[in-house]
């Protein structure tokens, strides 16, 4: 976000950024990381929305919880 509003993009003349290949729910999960500094990843389907997301934005720490939520709960079954 700040590379958008600190750079010649058009969010920086727009004051706004529009986010159309984002799922809600993960985008509210993401936000309550950002605020909270935790949330809770209730199933695999949104901790792979909440690995893309993290990788997009460089949220190194919610990266991480990520990867320990999948490291605990993936196996042959799912």
């Amino acid at each position: 976000f700040m590379a958008m509003f600190g750079h010649s993009f058009k969010e920086s003349q727009q004051n706004k950024i529009e986010l159309f290949d984002l799922k809600s729910d993960s985008f509210q999960k993401t936000l309550e990381f950002i605020y909270k500094g935790e949330c809770k990843i209730e199933s695999i389907e949104m901790a792979i929305y909440l690995l893309e997301i993290s990788d997009k934005f460089n949220i190194f720490n919610l990266c991480k919880l990520v990867y320990n939520y999948l490291s605990n709960n993936l196996n042959e079954n799912n």
